[in-house]
């Protein structure tokens, strides 16, 4: 009789899926099961959620009885604690507000006070990739589900994952599960941060939220912060992991550009619009049609393009420069980034009001380095890392140079860090980097609590200069005041060492360490 429920409900699922086929269909198919299953139970909410296992991420998830502003505060969201229990054990679980998140439903649920019931969730398995959670919020009355409330989520459980199953199965729906997955093991490291914004400090987590909520909308973006700390990486990010990620995206660095040739390059131009125009040519607001286009350092608009971009935003409709008279549409999201203060340019008269309206719809500010120093240790292992896995140097340094990078004020913020780990891969002789080699990659820019103690003067007392120089002394000293043995004791050249002999002046006392040691 059951194998004969479960045939019947596969057969029923499977030619509605055929019929459909397709991925709003199937939206539509879980949406119209939890509508049924609410009614049947007498409860206000539900909802299904499909998880990558590899990162337990949501992929996929349809929303019945929700309001806006409850999904906009992610109410319906589960915490990835109480995923990873409820798929551990299968079988209907209890969401409830203790600490422990989910508790096995016990058959009668007598253990549980009402008030402290969340949501009643079975899980499902889809193919080897996939896995799912159908919940339902308590019930209406006053007493808890009995147990044969509890079977029927279990049956339309296994109806979902029916559902799910064949609509993977399909054409539209199966690569957008594809796609989704794909995107998220690119995008995401295992802990469920954005593969390029990299950091753990509270303000880094502030923006990947951020950028999580926008990138499924249609809003636009504006990602404020000084060169290096990872704007366009940050608009590269809400494209990834928006609709529009298998759209182009085309970015336009307006600071790279002359008035009119900047012109050209985003509005496009017909045939003859200057001497050398031989043939029409698409701009960025065409080539971007279906994706995003990023607008980088848009400070730097002149105020006439400014007034383009700024209707083209308010009609979605251009024309190419060159006397063209038919409007063309292009349906784009854009994304801008500056260096500097819009609001201050706008009272200068230097960015027109309107248009800083129209792209700070939704503000992201990234800000330096030195104002996040918990990220910089996370961030140079990214980066050796990274030039591990491309050259296959293991760079590490020792515990004086480490101390200061931590003290480091980073004024090419990120960027230069990167840069800092690539030039070291390539001129170190040695993995190990010290503070004598390190130091000269510096520009000496230092923090607040350096400069409290004298300029580029770490905690104990010790300049950075001081530590060098200390360093090279001990290393003669070591080596018998020979000058190539003591280089290669720092990972140095024989030049190098020779240069800062000369530069802290230690000639004389080379000498005598030699003197000494021949009359001995």
């Amino acid at each position: 009789m059951q194998n004969d429920l479960c045939e019947k409900k596969y057969s029923v699922l499977k030619a509605a899926m055929i019929e459909l086929d397709g991925l709003f269909e199937l939206e539509s198919t879980l949406s119209g099961l939890l509508g049924v299953l609410r009614r049947e139970l007498e409860t206000s909410k539900g909802f299904v959620s499909l998880y990558d296992l590899d990162s337990i991420i949501s992929t996929y998830n349809v929303f019945s009885g929700f309001n806006p502003e409850e999904l906009s505060l992610g109410t319906g969201k589960m915490g990835e604690e109480e995923v990873r229990r409820v798929l551990q054990t299968p079988g209907p679980f209890c969401l409830t507000g203790r600490s422990s998140g989910a508790v096995l439903w016990n058959g009668g649920g007598a253990a549980l006070a009402r008030d402290e019931i969340r949501f009643f969730a079975v899980p499902f398995f889809v193919e080897s990739h996939y896995a799912g959670i159908i919940a339902v919020d308590r019930i209406f009355n006053d007493s808890v589900p009995t147990s044969k409330d509890v079977d029927v989520l279990v049956e339309y459980a296994e109806m979902v994952q029916l559902a799910v199953s064949l609509g993977c199965r399909s054409g539209e729906s199966r690569s957008f599960l594809m796609r989704e997955n794909l995107a998220l093991r690119n995008r995401l490291t295992g802990e469920g941060r954005f593969e390029h914004l990299l950091g753990r400090s509270s303000v880094m987590v502030d923006v990947q939220r951020r950028v999580e909520k926008v990138a499924t909308t249609n809003a636009t973006v504006l990602v404020i912060g000084e060169r290096g700390v990872g704007k366009k990486l940050t608009a590269r990010t809400v494209h990834d992991y928006s609709d529009r990620s298998g759209g182009p995206f085309v970015v336009v660095n307006c600071a790279e550009f002359l008035g009119q040739d900047l012109e050209h390059e985003i509005f496009g131009f017909e045939k003859g619009a200057f001497p050398g125009a031989f043939n029409p040519s698409s701009g960025a607001l065409e080539e971007a049609d279906g994706g995003t286009l990023l607008l980088e350092n848009v400070e730097a608009l002149p105020l006439n393009i400014q007034m383009r971009l700024q209707q083209f935003i308010q009609d979605r409709s251009f024309v190419r420069n060159g006397g063209e008279t038919k409007f063309r549409t292009s349906d784009i999201r854009i994304v801008a980034t500056s260096s500097a203060d819009l609001g201050a340019m706008v009272e200068d008269g230097k960015f027109r009001l309107e248009l800083y309206y129209l792209l700070n719809v939704y503000p992201i500010k990234i800000v330096p380095l030195r104002s996040r120093r918990d990220d910089i240790t996370g961030l140079l292992n990214h980066f050796i890392r990274e030039i591990s896995i491309h050259s296959g140097r293991n760079i590490h340094f020792s515990p004086p140079a480490l101390e200061a990078l931590m003290r480091y004020d980073w004024p090419g913020n990120v960027q230069e860090m990167e840069e800092l780990i690539k030039r070291l891969a390539l001129m170190a002789e040695e993995d190990g980097v010290s503070l004598e080699f390190l130091t000269p990659f510096l520009s000496g820019g230092f923090g607040s609590e350096i400069q409290s103690n004298g300029a580029g003067r770490l905690e104990n007392g010790s300049s950075l200069s001081e530590i060098e120089r200390n360093e090279v002394v001990s290393a003669l000293e070591r080596n018998g005041w020979v000058q190539y043995k003591a280089a290669k004791d720092l990972g140095l050249t024989a030049r190098q060492v020779g240069y800062r002999i000369r530069k802290f002046n230690l000639e004389h006392m080379v000498s005598e360490g030699r003197s000494s040691l021949r009359k001995t």
